[in-house]
């Protein structure tokens, strides 16, 4: 089992990152990437990613149009910030299928572009 390294956070003209099918541990990294600007899709699929969707304060990711955290291990509650305007403006796609997160309560913005989380 690996970790996302953290060196991904030093390419800050990344547009594009897909891990998938990875041997990684814990938690979504989301915060630690929060300094890649440019980032407009993000696809972290099937990765053994574990333990909740934590954002932090840090994470924004002002072009972000795609983000992908499928067949995860991820659980507890959907974070309210994933529907952030001002976090998150161009979000368009949020995959949470397979994974063992609940609800949306919190999703103050645009829930209608978020698919309900599925096991």
């Amino acid at each position: 089992l690996g970790i996302v390294p953290a060196a991904l956070a030093d390419l800050p003209k990344l547009a594009s990152l897909a891990l998938l099918s990875l041997s990684l541990s814990g938690p979504a990294p989301l915060g630690a990437l929060s300094g890649l600007r440019r980032l407009e899709v993000l696809e972290m699929e099937a990765c053994g990613l574990s333990g909740p969707l934590a954002l932090g304060d840090e994470a924004d990711f002002p072009k972000l149009a795609r983000l992908s955290l499928r067949g995860n291990e991820l659980d507890g509650p959907i974070p309210a910030a994933l529907g952030s305007r001002r976090r998150f403006p161009k979000l368009a796609v949020l995959d949470l299928r397979r994974n063992a997160l609940r609800g949306r309560r919190g999703w103050p913005v645009r829930p209608e572009r978020v698919p309900d989380p599925q096991p």
